[in-house]
């Protein structure tokens, strides 16, 4: 039962990383005002 808690934790910690990753480009890509 321990692993599947870890497991969670890692692939939320990926998803939040990608997210954030995404947020950048995004943001890097919107035109300045």
């Amino acid at each position: 039962m321990l692993q599947l808690s870890y497991y969670m934790a890692v692939l939320s910690f990926n998803h939040n990383m990608k997210s954030m990753q995404c947020f950048r480009v995004l943001s890097h890509k919107a035109p300045r005002s």
